[in-house]
């Protein structure tokens, strides 16, 4: 087979040296070309043979494929053109092509020259909804949104209107700030399918990008209240809002207004109490999340619904109310039922051992976290619970035991900046492993390069190491980013002593015990380096 394919491109060849510029024989070569896989012999003879005939179709299309395959989209488009000025007989295969070529130089960002391709194609042979689809497509990429709504006008001046149209119209009007335009593109689209959450939750979402918070509250109220929504699809539209809150502060407020609403219906609606506790603990609101989150505890007061006792503790918590926070968790803890899921339980405890910590109960906080099956926790709340493991055997002077936690918090996370800098700063207070401090110090610094803890810790490790000038600049730095911190206050002040600035080391100490640094443990250094001035 592959030897009467040679033979019939060696006849071929031997008729153009009769007839070099006859496109039949052209063609009927670069065919053959192609039957062997020689598409760049092929597309040379094709050239060619449209050269010498460019209105033969047939021809053309061999050359515009071969052009597309070969991503050759300047060339692929020039035969399209030359084409548009002649009788088409197979309108499908131009169409094709054209489409074809339009997605090729959107891939190449040559978005221009697809609408020019997509313009000139409409024009001559009419409306197209796949092409014109795309050629709006293309607009919004370029941010051309007036030429895109002349594109989505088409299809409504075509008959061709739908929700989905008057939906992008709208978004089309917002990119340009034309809030009353988007506004009725958005009913429109509500309009033609009332039962049509999608749509109605759209002109929603103007509203609160918008923040037209009367209008979203009305048609809030209008759709809750509407035949179309049941619970089901009442939570899945407040779940919406609550997603987006997620990277939209706006939507926070959104979330609550709506649960609210949803709440007038339904007061008992559990979810909803629980959502908007969630939403004001975010906003820091911490008063309205307490009261939301207690509705909900007083509505399922079942002990192992953990969503809510968890928001309730930490909501307390964060109102510095520390032991009511320890009262609610504790009191669940005790009367949790054995068939619990056992990650409940071990999240409880990871956070009353926390409660426990930050109340300065070093004791209790150890217990009840050592307590916790790890291997039914997430790896960031066992990182966490080893590393406050790490500070309250710290605090209790255990520091054998503080290393090994920080070292167990690293086994889950290497990488974890804090935790890197907790064990560094350890090494330092003890003044062993220097050398390997500074490199897990400086880990940390390449993650949080403007940190004012594990600056100071840096500076701390260099002046242990006794580089004071190299710890000057560290520690100083720390306080750039914080200026109220005690301890880096009392580190400058050691520094300023070795570099021989006694006065200086003095005044520091002095702003050190105003800032709430340990008065005695200051005022003894103070009077040890003036009793040692005087002996002088």
């Amino acid at each position: 087979m592959a030897s009467k394919k040679n033979e019939a491109i060696v006849e071929y060849q031997t008729a153009l040296h009769y007839a070099p510029t006859q496109p039949t024989i052209l063609f009927a070569l670069a065919k053959s070309y192609l039957s062997i896989n020689k598409n760049i012999e092929a597309m040379k003879q094709l050239e060619k043979a449209h050269k010498s005939d460019s209105t033969n179709e047939e021809i053309s299309f061999a050359l515009i494929k071969l052009y597309i395959e070969q991503s050759e989209v300047d060339d692929a488009a020039h035969v399209i053109h030359t084409l548009f000025s002649t009788h088409i007989k197979d309108k499908t295969e131009l169409y094709n092509l054209v489409y074809s070529l339009s997605l090729l130089l959107d891939k190449q960002n040559k978005q221009e020259q697809a609408l020019v391709l997509l313009d000139t194609y409409i024009k001559k042979y009419g409306f197209d909804q796949k092409l014109l689809f795309t050629k709006f497509d293309f607009h919004v990429k370029r941010k051309e949104y007036t030429q895109a709504i002349d594109a989505l006008k088409m299809f409504i001046d075509n008959n061709e209107e739908s929700p989905e149209i008057y939906q992008m119209l709208g978004e089309s009007y917002e990119a340009l700030s034309n809030f009353e335009k988007a506004e009725e593109a958005y009913k429109k689209a509500a309009t033609l399918v009332p039962r049509d959450l999608k749509q109605r939750m759209a002109l929603l979402n103007f509203y609160v990008i918008s923040k037209k918070w009367d209008k979203f509250n009305s048609e809030s109220n209008a759709l809750l209240s509407s035949v179309a929504t049941d619970r089901t699809s009442q939570l899945s539209m407040l779940y919406v809002f609550q997603k987006k809150s997620e990277t939209d502060s706006v939507y926070q407020i959104a979330t609550i207004q709506f649960g609210k609403l949803l709440l007038k219906l339904n007061p008992t609606e559990l979810f909803a109490h629980l959502i908007i506790g969630e939403t004001w603990f975010k906003r820091k609101q911490y008063d309205s999340a307490e009261v939301y989150y207690s509705r909900a505890l007083i509505l399922f007061s079942y002990p192992d619904n953990f969503a809510i006792i968890d928001g309730l503790s930490r909501t307390l918590s964060a109102m510095n109310r520390k032991n009511e926070a320890i009262k609610v968790v504790t009191t669940t803890l005790f009367a949790l039922p054995k068939q619990s899921p056992p990650e409940h339980k071990a999240n409880l405890q990871s956070f009353l051992g926390y409660l426990y910590f930050e109340n300065n109960m070093n004791t209790e906080s150890i217990q009840t976290i050592e307590d916790i099956n790890a291997d039914v926790l997430k790896k960031d709340v066992n990182v966490q619970n080893f590393s406050v493991l790490g500070l309250a055997y710290d605090r209790l002077g255990n520091f054998k035991k503080s290393e090994l936690n920080y070292k167990k918090a690293l086994s889950f996370d290497p990488e974890h900046a804090t935790v890197l800098n907790n064990l560094a700063y350890l090494w330092s207070e003890q003044n062993v492993n220097l050398t390997q401090a500074l490199e897990l110090v400086e880990k940390a610094l390449e993650k949080e390069p403007n940190n004012a803890s594990f600056l100071d810790t840096k500076g701390w490790i260099l002046f242990k190491q006794e580089k004071y000038n190299e710890a000057k600049i560290f520690i100083e730095k720390s306080l750039e980013h914080d200026s109220k911190n005690a301890t880096v206050y009392e580190h400058l002040g050691d520094v300023l002593l070795k570099l021989g600035n006694k006065d200086a080391a003095i005044e520091i100490w002095n702003k050190t015990i105003l800032l709430g640094g340990n008065k005695l443990h200051i005022e003894q250094k103070i009077n040890a380096l003036n009793d040692k001035n005087k002996t002088k």
